[in-house]
């Protein structure tokens, strides 16, 4: 229970990084009332996406929703974009022109597991923060189109870092 403390207090900062101090940038420097077409520029991560610090806290990783598609609007299962980036250097994404989310680190913090999907057929993927490639586990499953969200089947790492579990 410590540990996860620990974390989220070291999360915080990060957190509000990604989400609050662009916004207070751009407030500053633009005087104007908010408006309806700045809410189209919200970002909003994906249910189970959130950011996530890397073990060693030098990395976060995070899905954000496509605004550009009303189908997300209120889709269990909205398409996204996943990101990565060391603290204080610009986040780019990773998988690049394919739906990705629910990232989950590695123990050691080398490796970010995730989901990716393209073509109606997801792919459990692993992406190597050194090199940043990504290669493909296993084989691929149908897109999941049900009702619930599948925030909590995410892939898991085991406590060596030497295998991932995937419901």
């Amino acid at each position: 229970m410590r540990e996860v403390k620990t974390t989220v207090l070291r999360a915080l900062p990060i957190l509000l990084a990604v989400c609050v101090l662009p916004a207070l940038g751009h407030a500053q420097a633009n005087s104007r009332p908010f408006n309806p077409q700045d809410m189209l520029n919200v970002v909003e991560f994906i249910p189970g996406s959130e950011p996530v610090l890397s073990p060693d806290g030098a990395r976060v990783a995070y899905a954000t929703k496509d605004p550009a598609l009303e189908s997300n609007i209120l889709s269990s299962h909205p398409i996204g974009f996943l990101w990565t980036g060391k603290l204080g250097d610009k986040p780019s994404r990773v998988a690049e022109g394919v739906n990705a989310n629910t990232p989950v680190w590695s123990p050691d913090g080398h490796d970010l597991a995730f989901l990716r999907t393209s073509k109606g057929r997801t792919q459990l993927c692993v992406w190597n923060a050194a090199s940043g490639k990504v290669r493909e586990l296993g084989e691929s499953f149908p897109q999941d189109d049900s009702l619930w969200p599948t925030r909590d089947l995410a892939p898991q790492w085991s406590t060596k870092g030497d295998s991932i579990i995937f419901a």
